[in-house]
């Protein structure tokens, strides 16, 4: 078991390939993006529809916000993260989750 009783997988520095792979695989209940994973929001909503995205960032602001929105993803957090943050990032996202 990982944080707050979750456990993971990795898809860090891992081609898009991979990470699709990890979704198809795995099926998990959430994906953590860093923002160069945004791109592959969409094809994670083809892959696992219900699966939600929280995407991580240490440039936050309205433009990049109003970018997730728009390609699907649930929730945007600021790095460095706090773990305050993340629990709270969670209760909302997968409050949402199908």
């Amino acid at each position: 078991m990982g944080i707050f009783g979750f456990a993971g997988s990795s898809a860090y520095d891992a081609w898009r390939s991979q990470a699709l792979m990890i979704v198809e695989d795995e099926r998990p209940l959430l994906a953590l993006a860093e923002e160069m994973l945004a791109e592959l929001a969409c094809e994670f909503r083809r892959v696992a529809p219900g699966v939600p995205i929280v995407l991580m960032s240490g440039y936050v602001g309205a433009q990049l916000a109003q970018r997730a929105a728009a390609i699907g993803i649930n929730d945007v957090l600021r790095k460095p993260l706090q773990r305050r943050d993340l629990a709270e990032s969670l209760a909302r996202v997968m409050g949402s989750a199908p």
